[in-house]
């Protein structure tokens, strides 16, 4: 039997139906369908429509989230967003038309595809050629579940620049996926973009729960581009910049995992935080957040969808978990340090669970003017305990022309190895992978530092981290009252580097005052 009498076969047997395609996934990948008390969570808040199927409405949705601690009840909006991204991930790839409401097997789906996104399409990688998701395949499924908007028809589209950043994208693996050639393969190309190629896989690797031969993926084309339309593309879809700077305060405030129990409004910062987090989100004026913008901006913040992925979670609990937010502010009071618990969470985005509230020391403050030995004492963790701690160098300040605040500094995982050259700390720690330079405020930045370089220099004059004609540096006076932070985008060489899209920057700073935090390492 040929690959398309098989499936024409299967297609006759009501097999490559939505439904059927859809089922087999989520049965084939996870055993939530088998939850007995999720479903019992499901009904409670779910109503009966008149054709006698229970369903969960945006109301039953944001009564689920309340109750179990996932959502503020100051944050209404907020949860009709994320509403509508369970709405979207509940039929996805199938995402036309997405239903008003969920049944209890949507509502699984939903689930499955929001913790995190992790799902592989695939159940039999081994037995043919495979393309695995990758980090940015999951951050994608977010975007396109918020993306209610068309503005990307507005932009130039040039095929051969998206069909290059798409096959980077694809390279991006980990684990042993790594290590397969054949897992690498780019979702773009003369046959469709990343949206195509998310329905012919997924029907594709949904034949591996059927008994008989299994047909090879390019018999799959036509019937993906039928179910799929020649008429919806990555490339024009877009955020609304208030819909996604509405959401952003919530996952700001979800890294703190309970956040049912917040008083918003004790968070006096919230706002401004959240607006220093999304600049980099708005890249070019009148037009809301692209697919590329969103990639880019995200890597930033890897850690800002974590609260999304773990509302399935929360679900599954028997009880809320505790909120940490009260224990860290009272943590935050006590060392009577500059860092607000906004500036915290926004700093946690970048580096995760390395940044944990019970593990982290009383800060060395130090008010400008300041020597700048004492600072470095302080980095270099003189004392023999504190040797090999991650250290965050955090500075407060003005810009010298503006007055505006400016919240900056770097995080160094082992100063007494780093200050020479730059290691390799992922078996240290999750995220700091390496000394990076960052910025809180007024805008949100990341700059990565290079293995082998030298972290820092420091001489009678200044503290300088980085090159000066070459990436991102950041020079302190040695009377710590001055800063520059520079970046350039045209670099060869750089000690740490530029996102390629970012501009050319020179900043003045007035310093007011630092602090140097210490955490341990992972356990």
């Amino acid at each position: 039997m040929s690959g398309d009498e098989r499936l024409d076969e299967l297609i006759c047997e009501g097999e490559m139906e939505k439904d059927a395609i859809m089922d087999r996934m989520i049965k084939l990948n996870r055993d939530r369908y088998k939850d007995v008390r999720l479903k019992e969570l499901f009904y409670k808040h779910a109503t009966r429509t008149r054709s006698g199927e229970w369903c969960t409405s945006e109301e039953g949705f944001l009564s689920f989230l309340h109750k179990h601690g996932a959502l503020p009840l100051s944050l209404q909006e907020q949860g009709r967003i994320l509403y509508q991204v369970f709405l979207y991930l509940s039929v996805f790839p199938f995402v036309r038309s997405p239903p008003k409401a969920m049944t209890v097997e949507e509502f699984f789906r939903a689930c499955e595809f929001s913790d995190l996104l992790e799902l592989r399409l695939s159940g039999g990688h081994t037995r043919e050629s495979w393309r695995y998701r990758t980090k940015s395949d999951r951050r994608r499924l977010v975007f396109q579940s918020l993306a209610t908007a068309r503005d990307g028809r507005k932009l130039p589209f040039d095929a051969e620049e998206w069909s290059r950043q798409a096959a980077w994208r694809s390279s991006e693996l980990d684990g042993v996926s790594s290590q397969d050639p054949e897992a690498q393969c780019s979702n773009y190309d003369e046959h469709g973009d990343e949206m195509y190629y998310d329905t012919l896989c997924f029907i594709w690797a949904s034949q591996w729960r059927l008994a008989g031969p299994v047909v090879p993926l390019e018999h799959f084309r036509g019937l993906a581009r039928e179910l799929h339309g020649d008429d919806l593309h990555l490339h024009h879809l877009s955020i609304p910049r208030d819909r996604f700077r509405c959401l952003v305060k919530f996952l700001l405030l979800g890294q703190f995992g309970n956040t049912g129990g917040m008083e918003i409004s004790k968070f006096s910062d919230l706002d401004r935080v959240v607006n220093s987090m999304v600049r980099p989100f708005f890249r070019i004026a009148g037009v809301g957040i692209t697919w590329p913008m969103f990639d880019d901006a995200m890597r930033l913040m890897p850690y800002l969808l974590q609260p999304i992925s773990e509302i399935a979670t929360r679900f599954s609990r028997t009880k809320p978990s505790r909120p940490a937010v009260s224990a860290m502010k009272g943590l935050l009071s006590d060392y009577e340090t500059s860092l607000t618990l906004a500036r915290f969470a926004q700093l946690r985005l970048c580096f995760g669970c390395d940044l944990i509230w019970n593990k982290l020391r009383a800060p060395q403050r130090y008010e400008a003017p300041c020597n700048v030995t004492c600072v470095l004492d302080s980095l270099n963790a003189a004392e023999p305990r504190n040797a090999g701690r991650l250290t965050i160098l955090l500075i407060y300040g003005k810009t010298s022309h503006t007055d505006e605040d400016v919240i900056f500094g770097a995080v160094i995982p082992n100063p007494s190895v780093d200050v020479s050259a730059i290691h390799d700390a992922s078996k240290e720690y999750y995220y700091a992978r390496s000394c990076c330079l960052f910025e809180l405020s007024p805008g949100h930045d990341i700059s990565r530092g290079n293995i082998g370089r030298p972290g820092w220099t420091a001489s009678r004059d200044r503290l300088c981290f980085g090159d000066t004609a070459d990436g991102a540096a950041m020079i302190l006076e040695a009377s710590m009252t001055r800063a520059t932070l520079i970046k350039n985008v045209n670099q060869t060489n750089p000690i740490y580097s530029v996102s390629p899209w970012r501009e050319d920057g020179l900043v003045e700073v007035c310093i007011e005052s630092i602090e140097v935090w210490k955490a341990t390492r992972r356990s």
